[in-house]
């Protein structure tokens, strides 16, 4: 083919191409007409807005509104329920709670013993009165499906509290 018949040729196609871009926009406009018909929905009006009084603290010897009430505290801390600080630590002591897991129970000379995994995977022997966890966890009993602690934490007011908890047998 030469130049002047692929010249023909591209106009031919350039032509076709063109005519299906016509200005034909009857159905748009049908389809606004019918949007426009429409009837549009009330719109609600704005509501009112209800004001309210200003208020002036004046504390007159009263507590202000963010102070602790001093009341509601308990009374000193008592440090007959503290923790015993120079007691040497056990080993178990060293590991929170959620990483040990109880693996099984042992009776050896009528004693009974729980067997403990640490998170290292070392398995320790624990009988009660035995510590175990970092909240000076004391073994109170031990049970053929867990162990129970006396726990003591300190109860945020610079004093203890004693709180009892488990640790159950894992599968």
């Amino acid at each position: 083919m030469n130049a002047r018949g692929l010249t023909a040729t591209l106009l031919c196609l350039t032509a076709a191409a063109l005519t299906g871009c016509g200005t034909d926009m009857s159905n748009l406009q049908a389809e606004l007409e019918r949007i426009k018909a429409r009837k549009s929905g009330q719109i609600e009006p704005i509501p009112q807005l209800r004001t309210f009084e200003s208020f002036a603290y004046r504390a007159l010897g009263r507590r202000g509104p963010l102070t602790p009430d001093q009341r509601a505290r308990p009374a000193a801390p008592d440090s007959a329920d503290a923790p015993n600080s120079n007691r040497v630590r056990e080993p178990l002591e060293a590991y929170p709670l959620d990483s040990l897991r109880m693996v099984g129970t042992l009776r050896a000379n009528g004693r009974e013993w729980a067997l403990i995994r640490a998170s290292d995977g070392v398995v320790h022997r624990v009988g009660t009165g035995n510590h175990l966890g970092q909240n000076y966890g004391q073994v109170l009993a031990i049970e053929p499906a867990a162990v129970l602690l006396r726990e003591t934490v300190p109860n945020g007011l610079g004093g203890w509290t004693e709180r009892a908890t488990a640790l159950a047998l894992s599968d």
